[in-house]
């Protein structure tokens, strides 16, 4: 790795919190990273916060004023985005200032959404397990978190941890279009999970594949056999991947 480390800014998926990251955070701070994690505003154990409307707009804003604070500071940041936080992620990449871009490294999607400019979450064919409940314009989780921590999160304790941490969120954040396609202004890596049964495999491919080939040329891929939370199944792992991510960006 370069003299400096990287600034691994860890951001969650539907439903969840920066909680969700507490192994791989530690895991890379042990190897001299720098980490931050982010709570986004579309997902709150208070319901009274959720908005009905301009969710994904919120993420968005969120994710960029905390990158274009950090930018201030960090010179190698590495943004990582887990499942939905793919697609806020990558319009706050795309519309942050010219000097706060050029502070990010490299992009990761971790089994995270790459929909193209006017897609949406809700438009990326989800597991057949993914019983979403939804009531008026909040959803939770609660009913497939089997198919969030199979096969792989084993630790029963663990599970019951990551469950007791899921929050509502704002259904109009998974509906909302994204605008952008941050691939082409950012290099990218895409961290495919194989036994992934909330985002498949299938889908994850998918992504990349309705890509042009130009568009292509800036992925790098990396598969895990893995299933969709990874940062929790095998931390060990996913920070060994992460920080040859980080040394192949500047080699």
């Amino acid at each position: 790795m370069s003299e400096k480390p990287p600034h691994f800014v860890l951001i969650h998926g539907a439903c969840h919190r920066a909680w969700h990251w507490h192994l791989l955070e530690a895991k890379l701070k042990a190897s001299g990273c720098s980490v931050s994690t982010i709570d986004l505003p579309s997902c709150n154990a208070d319901k009274e916060k959720l908005v009905v409307s301009g969710a994904l707009r919120l993420d968005i804003e969120a994710i960029k004023t905390f990158l274009e604070n950090l930018a201030s500071t960090s010179d190698r940041i590495i943004p990582v985005f887990h499942s939905y936080s793919g697609a806020p992620g990558g319009d706050a990449v795309a519309e942050m200032s010219s000097a706060a871009k050029s502070k990010i490294e490299r992009l990761v999607y971790l089994t995270a959404i790459a929909a193209q400019p006017g897609g949406t979450v809700a438009g990326i064919p989800n597991g057949e397990g993914m019983n979403i409940n939804v009531e008026g314009h909040i959803a939770d989780l609660l009913l497939c978190t089997s198919c969030l921590y199979d096969p792989d999160v084993t630790d029963q304790k663990l599970v019951d941890d990551a469950v007791s941490h899921l929050v509502p969120m704002s259904i109009a954040a998974a509906i909302e279009p994204t605008q952008h396609a941050p691939w082409k202004q950012f290099p990218c890596t895409y961290i495919f999970t194989t036994e992934d049964l909330c985002l498949p495999y299938a889908s994850q491919k998918g992504m990349l594949e309705v890509m042009s080939d130009e568009e292509r040329k800036g992925w790098k891929t990396v598969t895990m056999k893995a299933g969709h939370s990874p940062m929790l199944a095998n931390p060990d792992e996913l920070a060994k991947v992460l920080l040859e991510i980080a040394v192949s960006s500047v080699s």
